[in-house]
């Protein structure tokens, strides 16, 4: 620590790295833009990765730090069980990585009252996630500090569905 390429991911035809100080920042600005939403400690926000890439574990680092719980979707799951999942778990925000998923999602929102919001994860594109953005710079450490300092041992991390190949999906 620190180095200079701790998450590396492939775009455009090139490597990409991001250095520990890097991720360290962004995920601060996911918290505190978590936190600055309204979002707190036992929420829990859907997350539907489609490819691995480094913003997923900065919004999954983001989202600890923020005492949220995450809750994965598959990506290849259908509208209705992504509906079940969303509702059983009373989930008020879902990021996506694509604007199809996304368009999936948007479209659940009547039917899923805790939903309140939606983003993805394609850069530049309307719904994007604010604070992935590069002109995104306001963090609120004093927030993200007593939020950090809240989080206990016998706090909820994630919230993981079996796939439901026997029936419905089952949170574990």
């Amino acid at each position: 620590y620190p180095q200079q390429n701790a998450l590396n991911s492939f775009r455009n035809g090139s490597w990409e790295g991001l250095s520990v100080d890097q991720i360290i920042r962004k995920r601060d600005q996911v918290s505190s833009w978590l936190l600055e939403q309204e979002f707190r400690k036992g929420d829990r926000i859907a997350i539907v990765p489609k490819i691995g890439s480094p913003e997923w574990m900065i919004v999954d680092f983001g989202c600890q730090q923020a005492g949220l719980v995450v809750v994965p979707i598959h990506p290849t799951s259908t509208p209705e069980e992504a509906e079940f999942i969303l509702k059983e778990t009373m989930c008020r925000l879902c990021i996506t990585n694509d604007i199809l998923f996304y368009d999936k999602v948007n479209a659940l929102r009547n039917a899923v009252p805790s939903l309140t919001a939606a983003y993805h994860l394609e850069s530049g594109a309307a719904g994007y996630l604010p604070p992935l953005d590069s002109a995104y710079d306001r963090i609120t450490m004093e927030a993200v500090q007593k939020s950090r300092d809240a989080i206990a041992p016998s706090d909820i991390l994630a919230i993981m569905y079996t796939s439901g190949t026997t029936g419905k999906p089952k949170g574990i």
